[in-house]
């Protein structure tokens, strides 16, 4: 059975522009026990925009005002939020 992942996510900056872009960052953790999973994939739904978690579960990227984001990893199920 594939564990659900768990992540704190926080707004850190807006920017205006055409096409406001939006810096997104937070921490991906293990929903069990709360332990930081690094190397899960944080993507852009839709786009080719991406990263991955480091080794203490952070990430940031640059997204979309409206984009959803997706988080995946193996043994995991993947999680979309907007």
């Amino acid at each position: 059975m594939k564990r659900l992942l768990f992540f704190i996510l926080s707004m850190v900056t807006a920017s205006t522009s055409l096409f406001a872009q939006t810096d997104v960052s937070g921490k991906v953790t293990d929903a069990r026990d709360n332990s930081a999973l690094s190397g899960v994939n944080v993507t852009v739904k839709g786009s080719r925009t991406g990263t991955t978690t480091d080794i203490n579960g952070n990430f940031r990227i640059s997204t979309p005002s409206n984009a959803t984001l997706v988080f995946s990893n193996v043994g995991f199920s993947d999680k979309e939020v907007r």
